[in-house]
C-alpha cells in the first residue's frame, strides 16, 4: 500500500498540528507544515507532495489562492484541497479558476476532511494514464493525452493544434519549439516549420510528405534529410 506524502500549508500552528494528528492516525506521512506561501512553494518543490492541504485565513485568503495557482503551474501537480469558512462570492472566483480537488468548511470535520483525502487522492490516481502523457491547458480545462494518441501537431502563427486519434484537435496558446521540447525525441520530428508528427504511427512516407493513417502531413526540403534517417532507423528497428 502506497503511503501518501501530504503538505499542510496552513498558517495557523494549531490548527495545522490538529490536522497533522488526524492524517497520522489515518496512516498518512506528513512531509512538514508551512507557515507561510514562500514556505510552502520551497516544501513542494523539494518534496512533490502527493496532495496539499491549503488554508484560506481570513486576514490574508488571497495567499492561499495564490500558492495554489503555483501548484497548479507546476509540471507535476497534485491535487490540493481548501480550508475555509464560508467564502464570499469573490473568493469562490478565485478559487474556482485554480480547479481544487476539493473544499471543506472549517471548523474542520475530521471525517469529511478524511472522505474528502481519500476521493481526492483517488480520482488523482483514476485520471493518470498508463504511460507516457503530454499535459494540455486551455482555460479552466486541463487534459493529459496519452502520446500514442497524439498523431502530429500543427503550428498557426501563435497556437499549435494537438490532432489526435479520436479526431480531436486541441488548440494550445503555444510555439511548436514548446511542445516539442516536451515530448521524446525519439517518438516524435518535426517535418515541416509548422508540422511535428509521431513517428511510432506513421504509415509510410515520401519525398514529398510522411502519412499518418490518411493525413498526409508535410516534409520540407529543408528536413527531409534529417527526417528520412531518423524514419530509416526507427523502420530497421522494428
Amino acid at each position: 500500500m502506497q503511503i501518501h506524502r501530504i503538505l499542510i500549508a496552513v498558517p495557523q500552528t494549531a490548527v495545522a498540528k490538529l490536522l497533522r494528528s488526524h492524517l497520522q492516525q489515518w496512516g498518512y506521512r506528513i512531509i512538514e507544515i508551512a507557515t507561510s506561501r514562500r514556505e510552502a512553494e520551497e516544501l513542494y518543490k523539494i518534496t512533490q507532495p502527493h496532495l496539499t492541504l491549503i488554508d484560506l485565513s481570513d486576514e490574508h485568503p488571497e495567499e492561499g489562492v495564490a500558492f495554489a495557482r503555483f501548484v497548479r503551474s507546476q509540471k507535476n501537480v497534485s491535487p490540493f484541497i481548501f480550508l475555509s469558512y464560508t467564502p464570499d462570492r469573490r473568493l469562490i472566483e478565485l478559487i474556482k479558476e485554480t480547479l481544487p480537488a476539493g473544499f471543506v468548511s472549517k471548523p474542520v470535520n475530521a471525517q469529511l476532511l478524511h472522505a474528502s483525502i481519500v476521493l481526492a487522492l483517488h480520482k488523482h490516481a483514476a485520471q493518470q494514464p498508463t504511460g507516457p502523457a503530454l499535459t494540455l491547458t486551455r482555460g479552466d480545462d486541463t487534459q493529459i493525452i496519452p502520446l500514442k494518441k497524439i498523431l502530429y501537431l500543427e503550428a498557426d502563427h501563435i497556437y499549435v493544434q494537438v490532432h489526435t486519434a479520436e479526431g480531436k484537435r486541441i488548440l494550445q496558446r503555444r510555439s511548436l519549439t514548446d511542445l516539442m521540447d516536451q515530448l521524446p525525441a525519439g517518438d516524435f520530428v518535426q517535418t515541416h516549420r509548422s508540422f511535428a508528427v509521431n513517428i511510432r504511427l506513421l504509415s509510410r512516407w515520401d519525398n514529398k510528405f510522411v502519412y499518418v493513417g490518411e493525413h498526409a502531413v508535410p516534409l520540407s526540403r529543408s528536413r527531409r534529410k534529417e527526417v528520412l534517417a531518423v524514419l530509416s532507423g526507427v523502420a530497421g528497428s522494428a
